[in-house]
């Protein structure tokens, strides 16, 4: 009996000191991010194609509430009702860490997790599934969907949750390209491949996770 009491308190122990997986926080409010696109192949010069592509957070300045803001790994960010700045990071890629979601992309046009249509530009065909998404804030990590359209170096996109055929947005934001003057160079350029990665800015607004 005493044996059993000594091992119950060992496991008792154990359970309290070893940590526990958290679950996915939520954040409200907006963000300033800037990173860079790095493509599976170079992006098509003058149409589009399917192709791979994974968006990282970076150091660098962002703009955030009016606020411009230094950060060190390109995530600035204001929830909701307050008025203090917070940092951190975000990364958009595939269904496994590391590796490139899919969409439809090229230098005059681009969409990507729109799946088998979108509407206003029924020409992408199949966009794919949305992306998957992280936001780290403060050390809460924010799991969510990403989709997105654009036309040259201006891109619009979304935070999805659901499901298909029924995703639904809870944030959106814009982002540019615009600023890499060597990558939007290489779109208008009549030689050599296009850019295998671009520079953005972006900012969202909403429920992220």
């Amino acid at each position: 009996m005493k044996r059993l009491i000594q091992v119950m308190g060992v496991c008792a122990f154990a359970a309290a000191v070893m940590p526990v997986a958290s679950a996915s926080a939520s954040f409200t409010g907006a963000c300033g991010i800037h990173g860079t696109a790095s493509f599976e192949n170079p992006l098509q010069k003058n149409s589009f194609a399917p192709n791979g592509y994974k968006f990282a957070s970076k150091k660098g300045e962002v703009e955030v509430e009016g606020k411009k803001v230094e950060t060190q790994k390109g995530v600035a960010c204001v929830q909701a009702g307050k008025t203090n700045v917070e940092e951190g990071s975000a990364t958009v890629e595939g269904a496994t860490a590391g590796t490139y979601a899919k969409g439809q992309l090229g230098c005059p046009a681009s969409a990507g997790g729109w799946e088998e249509k979108l509407p206003v530009f029924a020409a992408f065909g199949n966009t794919f599934e949305p992306a998957y998404g992280t936001l780290i804030v403060e050390g809460k990590e924010a799991k969510f969907r990403f989709r997105f359209v654009g036309k040259g170096t201006q891109v619009t996109f979304e935070v999805v949750a659901g499901g298909p055929p029924n995703w639904a947005a809870t944030a959106a934001g814009e982002a540019s390209f615009a600023t890499d003057a060597g990558g939007v160079a290489k779109c208008g350029s009549p030689n050599g491949a296009g850019p295998s990665n671009l520079e953005f800015t972006a900012a969202a607004a909403g429920t992220i996770g």
